[in-house]
């Protein structure tokens, strides 16, 4: 009695994570195709069985009805589609490649340094928060420039006016922005050199039109510490020696032109 119960006992510990094949659209989905997935979600971290199953379920039911369509509409067959997928599956490789080449050899306290020093040299710690106004025409950014002189509101007048659309519904604002961040051109240094609260004398010319250019304030940003950086740098480090891994395989593969097979010569009549 005592062995049944505690067979008993055994089998109502297991989790509730069986996987049983199921079928979508006749397309079998088999066990071991769950229990692939589930222990990739286990490696991503997700801890529940019962969720691991759930979401293998999710995934591989999408995966069925995307094939089933993609078939129906010949998409395999499309040379672009082919294209991208060889694309796509050389990523996947490469990603694997690389996981394992820095499991072997991790980064070292030397490379993390050294990329955080990199880093350091290059950062600049201004950040600037300006309003402006956009427009296309230099004539027109006068003319703004005058009414703001002559005391009316710049923020009003960057809701009506502004072709800016991420910034024209807050006035011409913009965020705390790192001098280097900013993407157009001499922008950043113009607004450095301005006082907090003034009004940039003249238009300010980008690719964008014309620029009416209030600074609203400006600091320095300390260079973040180096464990706050940490994964950052990473990140970096591994997109260092993805580059190297690449180039250095692309250098010892054997590369050769194929030259085409003579063709056999035309048979004379008789």
């Amino acid at each position: 009695m005592k062995k049944i119960v505690l067979i008993s006992l055994f089998f109502c510990s297991l989790p509730v994570m069986a996987q049983t094949a199921y079928s979508v659209n006749g397309q079998v989905i088999t066990p071991q195709s769950q229990k692939m997935l589930m222990d990739l979600f286990e490696k991503r971290g997700v801890t529940s069985a019962e969720q691991r199953l759930e979401l293998a379920k999710q995934v591989l039911t999408q995966q069925a009805v995307i094939n089933q369509l993609a078939a129906k509409n010949r998409l395999e067959i499309d040379p672009a589609i082919k294209a991208e997928l060889e694309e796509t599956k050389s990523q996947i490789f490469l990603n694997e490649l690389l996981r394992r080449e820095v499991f072997v050899n991790p980064i070292t306290d030397y490379e993390f340094k050294k990329e955080y020093e990199t880093l350091k040299e290059s950062y600049d710690p201004n950040e600037v928060k300006v309003s402006h106004i956009l427009v296309k025409t230099n004539s027109e950014a006068k003319e703004i420039i005058r009414r703001i002189r002559a005391g009316e509101d710049f923020t009003k007048l960057a809701k009506e006016l502004s072709l800016d659309p991420t910034t024209k519904d807050n006035g011409g604002q913009m965020d705390f922005t790192n001098v280097r961040q900013i993407s157009i051109n001499g922008f950043g240094e113009a607004a450095m050199a301005m006082e907090k609260g003034s009004l940039l004398p003249i238009p300010f010319k980008s690719v964008h039109g014309y620029h009416v250019v209030k600074l609203l304030d400006k600091r320095e940003v300390p260079f973040p510490s180096f464990e706050a950086l940490k994964p950052r740098l990473e990140r970096s480090i591994v997109q260092q020696r993805t580059q190297e891994f690449i180039n250095q395989k692309i250098a010892e593969a054997k590369i050769e032109d194929i030259k085409p097979a003579p063709r056999p010569a035309a048979r004379r009549p008789y």
